[in-house]
């Protein structure tokens, strides 16, 4: 995989949980999906975040994205209109995001030292 070099660095990646797919979070605000068997890029998920995308989780079909504007945001990668959801409450950039095995709760790190933990159905 390589990426134009005017999209930026890739500052976050994660694979899909049944591994057919490798989303990757780039500096210029974009998240890209790949095909991970055939190598090529399938999708490129636009207007998610302000600018860097720092953090990527998997929840089944979901991809949730965390930015440098303290966004996190749940993306249905099955459909046109991916955005899905939202959660608010950092001050500062999203640094870490994981789900928990039950796939109810999610857990975010920032850059203002706080962490939430989040319930899947608590996104607006």
């Amino acid at each position: 995989m390589t990426i134009e070099e005017d999209q930026g660095p890739i500052t976050s990646i994660s694979w899909a949980p049944d591994g057919s797919h490798v989303a990757l979070g780039l500096n210029n605000s974009q998240v890209q999906l790949w095909d991970s068997s055939s190598i090529r890029k399938i999708r490129t998920l636009n207007g998610i975040h302000h600018s860097r995308v720092g953090s990527l989780a998997w929840n089944n079909h979901i991809l949730t994205t965390g930015g440098m504007d303290g966004k996190i945001i749940n993306n249905d990668v099955r459909i046109r209109s991916h955005v899905v959801g939202t959660y608010r409450g950092h001050t500062g950039e999203i640094c870490g995001l994981k789900w928990s095995g039950s796939r109810m709760q999610l857990a975010s790190g920032g850059n203002d030292n706080v962490v939430h933990v989040w319930d899947r159905s608590s996104a607006s």
